[in-house]
């Protein structure tokens, strides 16, 4: 098949409206896909406590208190405090606490890498896939901006929810 501008302006068309793919055979061979697992380039190295990717809500919350006593320790000031966030919930800083903070950094908790979009170039695939697993387990959630949440009130216990968010976020992530 011969590459004309006619059959370049259609397949550049049907790329662009996502109308599927028109194929052409170029005298020149073009350059081979990258590797879709390649990993993202590292951010800067960050300090903290990188969670596993099979963490607990209890070593979670473990995590974030010891670090909420650190900044409480350093004379933190907030504009919303961890107490009226809520349990696990670390506070909002007010500004100006920059120094303060930055001598608890290796306290911060860190999420683990794979659920890093930083660190992981399939985050998106990966996540949506954690949503249509919790939801094929028994949670009704859909994902929001910065996460997922509930669509009903679930019915199974607490217990039982956190094993199935555990469960299902090791098998999306991994």
């Amino acid at each position: 098949m011969k590459l004309t501008k006619a059959l370049a302006v259609a397949g550049l068309t049907a790329v662009t409206l996502g109308g599927g793919m028109v194929a052409a055979h170029a005298a020149t061979p073009s350059p081979a896909p990258a590797p879709v697992n390649t990993p993202a380039p590292a951010p800067a190295a960050e300090k903290g406590v990188r969670l596993p990717l099979d963490y607990t809500e209890s070593r979670l919350l473990r995590l974030r208190e010891e670090y909420n006593r650190c900044l409480k320790a350093q004379g933190v000031k907030f504009t919303k405090a961890p107490a009226v966030l809520g349990p696990g919930s670390v506070g909002v800083p007010a500004k100006g606490q920059e120094a303060k903070v930055k001598r608890c950094a290796d306290k911060r908790v860190l999420m683990p890498k794979a659920m890093d979009p930083r660190y992981n170039r399939n985050y998106d695939a990966d996540f949506r896939e954690w949503v249509r697993l919790l939801n094929a387990a028994g949670l009704k959630v859909k994902a929001v901006k910065g996460g997922w949440d509930y669509t009903e009130t679930p019915k199974l216990g607490k217990a039982e929810r956190l094993e199935i968010e555990r469960r299902t976020r090791v098998e999306a992530f991994s």
